[in-house]
């Protein structure tokens, strides 16, 4: 199986911790989380990652093949009013309610909102929209002020063998595409 993670890793890491031999059962992880470089809960981590930081470790040094869409890439799909037009365009519910909610985001919030959780399951139907790069990648526990922070070694500075293909680029228009035909099919 494949599993889209899009949120904090507390219930997978109890799971491999529980019954590890369902590992060799996952064929990759993607997971909506962490970051190559900024945090969005503390300057370095990412919320899901800070949520539980233990939990990803475990998840992190399981073994099992992990695709992480961090903010690095997952920053990059801009939702714009020219987005939302074309979401209301489809003409179901699907569309309406996707182009609703992002639109009560961005008007409560009053900042840039993006689809961050999309981007696994989009990767999961369209890899090639996606540019990875496979690191070695370890959550930070040390409690300090990195706490949490998934630390990538983009430049191999460790030597050691990547345990995660990080995204770092996707192809924004083709992006959209994918979801809003996706969409379509919906009532």
């Amino acid at each position: 199986i494949v599993v889209c993670a899009t949120g904090p890793l507390t219930n997978l890491a109890m799971a491999l911790r529980l019954e590890p031999r369902i590992a060799q059962k996952i064929q990759k992880i993607v997971l909506m989380g962490g970051s190559a470089g900024f945090g969005n809960t503390t300057p370095a981590a990412e919320f899901n990652i800070y949520a539980d930081p233990e939990a990803a470790a475990v998840v992190y040094s399981s073994g099992v093949p992990i695709v992480m869409m961090g903010l690095d890439l997952t920053e990059q799909t801009v939702v714009d009013d020219s987005t939302l037009k074309r979401l209301r365009g489809l003409g179901n519910r699907a569309g309406s309610l996707c182009a609703d909610i992002l639109q009560e985001q961005i008007d409560q919030h009053a900042y840039q909102v993006h689809v961050h959780d999309v981007t696994t399951v989009m990767y999961v139907s369209e890899p090639q929209l996606f540019s990875l790069k496979p690191v070695y990648a370890e959550i930070d526990l040390s409690h300090g002020p990195c706490y949490g922070r998934t630390v990538c070694d983009l430049n191999n500075r460790y030597h050691k063998a990547a345990n995660v293909e990080i995204g770092l680029q996707l192809d924004c228009d083709r992006f959209w595409a994918g979801v809003e035909e996706r969409l379509s099919h919906l009532a």
